[in-house]
């Protein structure tokens, strides 16, 4: 049941924020991968290696890769949901849906309607897929604690490529002559329209309150992202050829890429930069840079500005640890009146099994999440100590590090490096 990619006329929207997400690929054989859908750390795709499709897995945690199914017919579209696989499987001459359990690593067939189902997908006990009962495609839903299924879409266009998290379902809808995507809840029982876009937006994924979906507005297909809560959506992609079927976990987005002439399973993270504060003590001739916003207004109300004086933001990075970041490490010395900042685990560990005893540093846990390398999106954080202060300087901007260089001899201001990248 594979679908035929509906390539509609080039359409006008108003994206409120582009934006290029942070990219990883996640496969490298020569070999088609697709469909890729993500739960956790836990990515699944359909994998045509083997001479067929199946069903493989990664682990972004641990690294590792496994095969899932073996049966020599097709296995494809697959979703995932905790240790539930699901997918859409013609081993009895039409598309079923199995699903298989990785802790128990038993599999089981969900439906057996003699007409096709597929593009299955779930969250919880919950599983959707597009069903062809009623001469068209509908939405359905199966429970797997009650083993009810429930007819969720009854429109005479076409409704498909379903995608569901928690309550809430996504799916691609033909009703107004092209494909929209559409939000269902179960709760509420109301129906959305999520794009108007004059092109075709199809192969919806939703996790909580973020949508993707792949778009064809700018010729080639793309992968966008809303968000329902603040109503923005982000263009994701920007490469000329083809991204297709993406999915979404939390901050994580998935998909099927062509940029190197096969099929690959690419990765993006959209999470949103944070601000990070910067204060000079006149006093103790030092810089303190925090992200908490609460700390930044308890400086601000507690000390004299002699003492702690803010002087805006830094630069922005990451309230949350990705496959792209990594922890800045926070230290404070009672003796040196000081506070310091570090990327290097190896630096930290060092600091706390007492290379420093004379400064007393005590760790106070992590920072913030920095970005490890460079990218379109980011810039050099610069690092600089001072002998003669017994401190440490970061700053972004290049004009300041310059000017630091400039001006003051090394025993002031000693430039040491790179620290790591902000935006």
């Amino acid at each position: 049941m594979k679908k035929t990619l509906l390539l509609a006329l080039l359409g006008l929207f108003w994206v409120i924020q582009p934006a290029w997400a942070e990219e990883m690929q996640i496969t490298k054989s020569d070999k088609d991968q697709e469909v890729p859908a993500i739960s956790g750390n836990n990515i699944v795709w359909e994998d045509y290696r083997n001479g067929n499709a199946d069903i493989y897995l990664y682990n972004l945690k641990n690294k590792k890769e496994i095969r899932i199914t073996t049966n020599g017919s097709d296995q494809g579209y697959p979703a995932i949901s905790g240790d539930n696989i699901v997918w859409e499987d013609d081993r009895n001459g039409n598309w079923d849906i199995y699903l298989y359990n990785l802790k128990a690593k038993k599999e089981a067939q969900i439906t057996s309607n003699a007409e096709g189902q597929g593009y299955p997908a779930i969250s919880g006990d919950n599983i959707v897929w597009e069903d062809w009962r009623n001469g068209h495609r509908d939405i359905y839903l199966y429970n797997l604690g009650t083993n009810q299924e429930t007819q969720i879409t009854a429109d005479s266009a076409t409704q498909g490529s379903p995608t569901i998290s928690g309550d809430s379902i996504v799916w691609e809808d033909e009703r107004h002559g092209n494909s929209d995507v559409y939000f269902y809840n179960l709760k509420t029982k109301k129906e959305t329209r999520i794009t108007d876009n004059g092109g075709s937006q199809e192969n919806p994924a939703i996790s909580g309150d973020n949508i993707a979906w792949e778009d064809n507005r700018h010729g080639n297909w793309d992968i966008y992202y809303y968000n329902l809560k603040t109503k923005k959506e982000i263009r994701i992609t920007k490469d000329g050829k083809n991204q297709y079927y993406p999915a979404i976990s939390d901050d994580n987005i998935v998909w099927q890429d062509k940029r190197h002439g096969n099929w690959d399973i690419y990765l993006a993270n959209i999470s949103a930069p944070k601000p990070i504060y910067r204060f000079w003590s006149d006093e103790q001739q030092a810089h303190f840079y925090t992200m908490s916003k609460s700390e930044k207004e308890f400086m601000e109300k507690t000390y004299p500005k002699n003492v702690w004086r803010y002087e805006g933001i830094a630069y922005q990075s990451f309230e949350k640890e990705t496959f792209f970041n990594t922890p800045i490490y926070r230290f404070w010395s009672d003796a040196n009146r000081k506070h310091f900042y570090t990327m290097s685990k190896a630096e930290r560990d060092m600091i706390i099994n007492g290379a420093y005893p004379e400064g007393r540093w005590k760790y106070e846990g992590i920072a913030w999440y920095a970005e490890k390398s460079k990218n379109p999106n980011n810039k050099p954080v610069y690092r600089f100590y001072s002998q003669n202060k017994k401190a440490h300087f970061f700053t972004i901007s290049k004009a300041e590090k310059e000017r630091t260089e400039k001006i003051y001899p090394p025993e002031e201001w000693r430039y040491e490096g790179i620290a790591w990248y902000g935006r």
